[in-house]
């Protein structure tokens, strides 16, 4: 069995595992998907299974952290990063090249456009 948190290095052998199970459940019958969400809520299922119970890092229809800004994955895998984190560390990248002013904007809790929750893939998200 797979720990409820595996390292970035245990996720494939989990997600090769889980894909086989979802393969023989449709050659058995026992899936039988009309539309493409079928299949991803019975791998969001599995892999749920797999872990635990422990859905925190696996996520359906979600953003991801530098990817295209309207840009929604099927599914995917890793750690979320929330609105704060995200505001906080460009502001560590780029703060010294912003004026007081739009740091101070940045910094307000007003401010979310842009800064939505999304889930970290790879190596540092898992």
């Amino acid at each position: 069995m797979t720990e409820a948190n595996p390292s970035g290095t245990d996720w494939w052998p989990l997600i090769e595992e889980t894909f086989e199970e979802l393969c023989r459940a449709y050659n058995s019958g026992r899936l039988v998907p009309v539309m493409e969400a079928d299949v991803e809520g019975f791998a969001y299922h599995l892999l749920v299974t797999k872990l635990g119970g422990d859905a925190s890092r696996v996520h359906l229809g979600t953003r991801v952290v530098g990817g295209r800004e309207k840009a929604q994955y099927d599914i995917a895998i890793g750690r979320v990063v929330s609105t704060a984190e995200l505001k906080q560390g460009l502001l560590e990248r780029a703060g010294d090249q912003m004026d007081a002013k739009m740091r101070k904007l940045l910094g307000s809790k007003s401010l979310l456009s842009g800064f939505r929750p999304a889930v970290e893939v790879g190596s540092k998200g898992v």
